[in-house]
């Protein structure tokens, strides 16, 4: 479930994206990339890791530099700043895991 691309009607403003999914995974895995700017513009952004159902997996989600460690049965959320062009947010597990990740993306343009 997406919405995405929600403009606004004013000329050089901004678009706000928001995605969630559902990952499962049997093994540890990563890092594997959630988002990646290929946008010429800076990029903000909220991203949050529900590890709720997960009862052995630990999730790092990570832009490279700023990174969370989502433990089973909790949740957390990171708010990236600046995700310049090429740059990626990636996530990875130490075992297996049943998690969510949301997140809402903003930029102008």
């Amino acid at each position: 479930m997406a919405q995405l691309g929600k403009c606004f009607p004013t000329t050089l403003c901004c678009v706000n994206d928001a995605v969630c999914c559902d990952i499962s995974v049997t093994v540890g895995t990563g890092p594997v990339d959630l988002y990646t700017n290929s946008t010429n513009f800076p990029v903000n952004g909220t991203f949050m890791v529900d590890n709720s159902n997960s009862s052995t997996g630990n999730v790092t989600l990570t832009d490279g530099t700023n990174a969370i460690d989502v433990a089973p049965g909790t949740c957390q959320a990171i708010t990236y700043s600046d995700i310049n062009n090429g740059e990626s947010i990636t996530w990875q597990t130490t075992a297996a895991a049943d998690f969510k990740v949301s997140f809402s993306i903003n930029y102008k343009f």
